[in-house]
């Protein structure tokens, strides 16, 4: 059975309740001792489980994973971004690189990400690449 776990010492993040307002969008991951996910999202206090996109690609219609390179790992990757960028186009573009580069590194109990941090990968993804990028007001992100 999945418990959503409150701060334990040494956690660092507190996921009984928002982080707090860091660009109000975060994304957590959490492995339950018998083995159960629950990948989730938050905004100004509300939890939200976050959906798999299989609808815009079909890589583990049996969930998400993360802290190594398979398939499941790969979902999450590309919902993460689906989901913080609005963008589906550009998710498809950098997911298998934001999964190596993110998703695969993850702690395998429970790991944080702010939609901040995303953004940030995002931006040093697409310069290194010559591309520029430009989050709008709407919260999508859209290459330039």
């Amino acid at each position: 059975m999945l418990r959503f776990p409150i701060r334990q010492p040494g956690d660092g993040v507190d996921l009984g309740r928002n982080p707090g307002p860091l660009f109000s969008i975060g994304y957590v991951g959490i492995r339950d001792d018998d083995g159960s996910i629950w990948v989730g999202w938050y905004s100004y206090g509300r939890w939200h489980t976050l959906p798999l996109r299989l609808s815009v690609r079909d890589h583990s219609p049996t969930g998400f994973n993360w802290g190594y390179g398979g398939s499941g790992p790969s979902q999450l990757a590309l919902a993460l971004l689906c989901h913080a960028t609005r963008n589906p186009g550009l998710s498809l573009q950098l997911y298998q690189q934001f999964k190596r580069a993110v998703v695969a590194r993850l702690h395998r109990r429970r790991w944080h990400l702010s939609q901040r941090f995303v953004f940030r990968w995002i931006r040093q993804e697409l310069e290194a690449d010559g591309s520029l990028c430009q989050l709008r007001g709407n919260g999508r992100v859209e290459v330039v």
